[in-house]
């Protein structure tokens, strides 16, 4: 389904691009059997919350800076798009709030209800942009928009363009969560003197040396980090990991653009200077690993030769199982920390073109194994600016994007990627062949190109919604090149027939317990997975989370069909995911195929 994004005005009102985009547990209606628009409607949540690079001040009376909700269960043929949550009005969020470029994800609050947090951003003018020190939340159960955005936490101590945020644990064994931002660049007025080196005459950009963490839900933020260390990149990769260290992989840095460094007095001439010579293998594009205890750094990690360049790369962390027939109360059965990378580019700046490295996509997978980066089967052609979403029959799909940073080369084709098993190699599977629901006589490539800025999340019922995005370079931020639709894709798992249903009774999951909940067919079922809700910037998911969980239907309690054992914090940071159940069918052809339920169910994982 393809649908034009028009908004509240009309199909004819005029907003950018979708930037940003968010999977709420909120509020949707699904069909029982999304393959039967006849059978009964559900509210089991679902719907999407989506902000964009920025609006048309005059289309929208002034108000720049809206955040929308739409339900991707009800798409219309061109306004799709529920009424707008204003930013600077009927709520307590300033004009200048600016949440493009931001960062964000999920997180809980004292109630241990979901709440979204939004760090960081830019405010796009008739001056150069403006990076603010801005922090949101927004509570998806609020009783009505005008109160869902909230000027809580404190404020970063510093602004910050393209920041990364996630939430890392504390305490070994984790005892609680807490939001940690890396990366991002400051953008300020040349009185600030400060940075690697001027814009124009009136900002400086400048990489930070340090990361922030929030010790209490309202703050303040607290500094972290030694001085004299390594600039952090824009948007970097970052993942908490088992063993309680944060794995982060690199993005641009805007002070290798040729800048000359204008070093203040808490950055060392030494750290800039990692960047203003050709960075060979890595293009500029580090790894790091810090140490959540005491917050130290180890960088850059090494690689063997072949594996580095992921600016514009997508990364999901994955917990598989090594036998799903197994069932046990301890980690033993789990191959952990396998964070799968894909695509990207050499390079680390789009506007910059070294003598070292390659302007052009990878088409490299990467995993990290043993502390270091493994290759795995290469992708099936080149990718950068796209979305890489795990579904829940544990294949990743790679949807959007283009071949090379520098030229409109677009991919329209939908890709997945089958992560090795303990018995088989990672492999690559085209899907020309399926179509694109709601257009039932069209096959093959999705309608759009979507170049950079598009955003993918996995939807309720397992489909992924693919949205955003601009066609060229040469008019960045134009009306002509934002693309203002939203396109839904059915993986091959959506046709299949007579598929579970998780029926209910499922309390909140709780670390190291076991957990019981009903389905149809409990026999069939072979593991269930938690995915973590979409939470999605300039391709990048910060939840791109994916855990499978053990199964048992022997001495299920309280009258329940199936129950899971819930693993340790370590391995889930706490917050909102989608549980789904899954079974294996032999088809005509193929020798096994993993089937998940029709519909995910929305669970808080919490102590």
């Amino acid at each position: 389904m393809v649908s034009n994004c028009g908004g509240a005005g009309g199909p004819d009102t005029y907003w950018d691009e979708i930037a940003h985009a968010v999977l709420l547990p909120w509020g949707a209606s699904w069909h029982e059997d999304p393959n039967d628009t006849s059978s009964p409607l559900v509210q089991l949540g679902g719907k999407v919350l989506v902000w964009t690079s920025w609006d048309d001040d005059t289309a929208r009376g002034g108000h720049p800076y809206m955040t929308y909700v739409f339900d991707p269960n009800n798409l219309g043929t061109s306004v799709i798009l529920e009424a707008p949550i204003l930013m600077n009005t009927g709520g307590p969020l300033p004009d200048d709030s600016g949440i493009f470029c931001s960062g964000h994800t999920w997180m809980l609050d004292e109630n241990q209800k979901p709440k979204l947090l939004v760090v960081g951003g830019s405010r796009h003018g008739a001056a150069a942009p403006l990076a603010l020190e801005k922090a949101f939340t927004f509570d998806p159960n609020a009783a009505t928009a005008s109160v869902a955005w909230s000027d809580d936490p404190a404020d970063l101590p510093v602004p910050n363009w393209y920041p990364s945020v996630i939430t890392y644990g504390v305490g070994n064994p984790v005892t609680s969560f807490r939001p940690i931002v890396f990366g991002g660049s400051g953008v300020v007025p040349l009185t600030f003197n400060v940075g690697c080196g001027p814009v124009s005459g009136s900002s400086y950009y400048f990489q930070y040396d340090r990361w922030w963490t929030l010790p209490t839900s309202s703050g303040p933020w607290t500094v972290e980090g030694a001085p004299d260390t390594y600039y952090w990149q824009q948007y970097p990769r970052s993942l908490f990991l088992s063993d309680r260290t944060i794995l982060s992989f690199g993005s641009a840095i805007v002070c290798e653009a040729g800048l000359e460094p204008a070093v203040p007095s808490n950055v060392s001439a030494d750290a800039f200077a990692q960047y203003g010579t050709p960075e060979g293998e890595f293009g500029g594009n580090p790894v790091n690993r810090v140490d959540v205890s005491g917050m130290t750094r180890t960088h850059p990690i090494t690689s063997p030769s072949g594996v580095g360049g992921w600016e514009y790369a997508n990364v999901v962390l994955m917990h598989t199982l090594k036998n799903r027939s197994v069932y046990q109360t301890n980690l033993s059965n789990y191959d952990l920390d396998r964070v799968i990378i894909h695509g990207g580019a050499q390079d680390a700046f789009e506007d910059y073109n070294p003598a070292s490295g390659s302007t052009n996509g990878l088409i490299e997978v990467r995993e990290w194994q043993n502390s270091q980066l493994e290759l795995e089967t290469p992708a099936l052609e080149p990718r950068l600016f796209g979305t890489f979403v795990a579904l829940p029959d544990g294949s990743i799909l790679a949807m959007g994007g283009r071949r090379k940073v520098t030229e409109p080369d677009y991919i329209n084709e939908v890709a997945r990627f089958w992560p090795a098993t303990p018995t088989t190699t990672g492999t690559w599977e085209a899907m020309q062949s399926r179509p694109i629901v709601g257009t039932s006589l069209s096959y093959g490539d999705y309608a759009t190109p979507r170049g950079y800025h598009s955003t993918g999340l996995l939807l309720q019922d397992g489909r992924v919604a693919l949205m955003g995005g601009r066609h060229e370079d040469n008019i960045e931020f134009s009306a002509a090149n934002s693309i203002h639709s939203v396109e839904v894709f059915a993986p091959p798992y959506t046709f299949e027939s007579n598929r579970l249903k998780i029926t209910g009774g499922i309390a909140p999951l709780t670390y190291g317990t076991e957990v019981g909940f009903n389905v149809n067919r409990p026999e069939r079922v072979v593991y269930a997975c938690l995915i973590g809700l979409g939470s999605v910037t300039h391709h990048f998911d910060y939840n791109g989370r994916y855990v499978e969980l053990m199964t048992s239907t022997s001495s299920v309690p309280n009258g329940k069909d199936v129950k899971v054992w819930v693993p340790d914090a370590e391995l889930l940071p706490e917050g909102p995911y989608l549980l789904f159940v899954v079974e294996e069918r032999s088809v005509p052809g193929v020798p096994l195929v993993r089937v998940p339920s029709m519909l995910g169910r929305f669970v808080t994982v919490t102590f």
